[in-house]
């Protein structure tokens, strides 16, 4: 009887492994070596039909809902940062455009619109982390 509440009090202090997933980062930052607006964006993504884009100019957003449900929400900071370290960070590299950018979830759909972003304007996506990874950057 006493193995078998030592058994059962092992076995539920065992790690729920699905509370080990890490969820998948949802806040990212385009940067671009470019001097780019939102609507420059715009104008390059709504031939491309990747789903229903919105643009609000006066707020400088740019929002995508592709066809699996996937939101991309970008907005053009054209401060740049307030962080210095950030800041840093953009004039090391040569970044001259940044845009805060919201995912519903990162996934394949996500990760094709970055690539066909980053292969019209050179730059990287940066995970909104104090490191900035994970991170995509255009081959250019």
């Amino acid at each position: 009887m006493k193995n078998d509440n030592m058994q059962k009090k092992k076995l539920s202090s065992k790690k729920d492994p699905e509370k080990n997933i890490k969820p998948a980062v949802s806040d990212w930052i385009f940067m671009s070596i470019d001097e780019i607006t939102t609507s420059d964006l715009y104008i390059f993504l709504k031939p491309l039909k990747l789903g229903e884009l919105d643009f609000w100019e006066e707020m400088n957003i740019l929002s995508l809902e592709m066809p699996d449900r996937t939101c991309i929400d970008m907005e053009g900071l054209k401060e740049g940062f307030s962080d210095g370290k950030d800041r840093q960070f953009m004039i090391e590299n040569g970044y001259k455009t940044v845009f805060f950018v919201s995912l519903s979830c990162y996934n394949d759909s996500a990760k094709a619109v970055f690539e066909k972003i980053l292969e019209h304007f050179p730059g990287g996506f940066f995970a909104d982390t104090e490191d900035f990874k994970p991170n995509l950057i255009s081959k250019k």
